[in-house]
């Protein structure tokens, strides 16, 4: 359990799998997104890289483009919160790291890089008292954006920001779930694929985004039977793979991925494209940005 009340808001908590009908979900505030390159925090190649270049988006252009992700999102009946602001935090966009949620519990993550640990103060206050919470232990580390629920399996990806432990002592607590650790390629210069929604996700009923040259054998051996639309490494880079499902029929998407969201077009899903360009430029995207508290069963 937490070791310090929650403010009760009433949240109801469901998650069992990635493309369940989206009922509630906390996205990112990009409030305290950097305007100086050199307050980004250098917590990955990409964050790196941006501050490198020295070139930012507007602060308008930034709050734009959530607002049309909220909206997106409201017009689909989704209840959407935003983090309570915290002004001496690196950033608050990447809500899925900071938790999960696994059939009505909240597990709160352990984060690897204790910079963002303070970030879960400001989705404490949208999370409901009553509701069950599990608590990492720091001895661990797990980040939400290598957890993902799929047909009755953790899939958990072993990452740069995720352990062994961290897979095993989740499992633990989830027995009724089969227990799939996935390694993940070490980062370089020139790869890096931070957590596994980098690199794969599951989208409608039986397809899944896929990079497969971030794991050690070939998606199929490791997934199973799936239909894979395999992204290329260009496309991966920009996070084609790290989209945000309303249902089984319908997800979130980049407008610049036009190849990707033909080909999951092809397989009856719907895409809405929306210009989401700025929070890539620390490392992440629409799955990353979102972290579901409710979806239908």
């Amino acid at each position: 359990m937490l070791s310090h009340p929650i403010e009760s808001s009433h949240i109801q908590l469901n998650c069992t799998g990635e493309t369940g009908r989206l009922r509630t979900v906390i996205i990112g505030t990009p409030t305290n997104f950097p305007t100086n390159p050199l307050a980004i925090a250098a917590i990955n190649n990409r964050s790196i890289e941006t501050r490198a270049l020295d070139v930012l988006p507007p602060q308008a252009l930034v709050a734009q483009e959530f607002e049309l992700l909220v909206s997106a999102l409201r017009n689909e009946e989704v209840t959407v919160l935003q983090p309570v602001l915290l002004p001496h935090a690196v950033e608050q966009l990447y809500t899925r790291d900071l938790g999960i949620v696994i059939d009505q519990t909240f597990v709160r993550a352990s984060m690897a890089k204790e910079e963002r640990s303070m970030e879960f103060e400001g989705i404490a206050p949208l999370l409901d008292s009553e509701c069950e919470f599990l608590e990492l232990p720091t001895s661990v580390t797990l980040e939400g954006g290598d957890v993902i629920l799929d047909k009755g399996t953790l899939i958990v990806g072993l990452s740069e920001r995720t352990t062994l432990d961290g897979a095993n002592y989740l499992s633990q607590h989830f027995p009724h779930y089969k227990l799939l650790t996935v390694p993940i390629r070490p980062p370089t210069k020139s790869f890096e694929v931070l957590h596994l929604d980098c690199a794969y996700l599951p989208i409608g009923n039986d397809a899944a985004l896929v990079y497969a040259d971030a794991f050690y054998d070939s998606p199929r051996n490791i997934f199973g039977d799936k239909d894979f639309i395999v992204v290329t490494a260009e496309e991966q880079y920009e996070l084609a793979t790290n989209v945000l499902s309303i249902d089984s029929t319908h997800v979130l998407s980049r407008a610049k991925f036009t190849r990707v969201n033909d080909e999951i077009q092809k397989r009856g899903i719907t895409v809405t494209a929306l210009p989401f360009n700025s929070a890539i430029l620390l490392g992440g995207s629409f799955r990353c940005c979102s972290l579901p508290l409710f979806r239908d069963a």
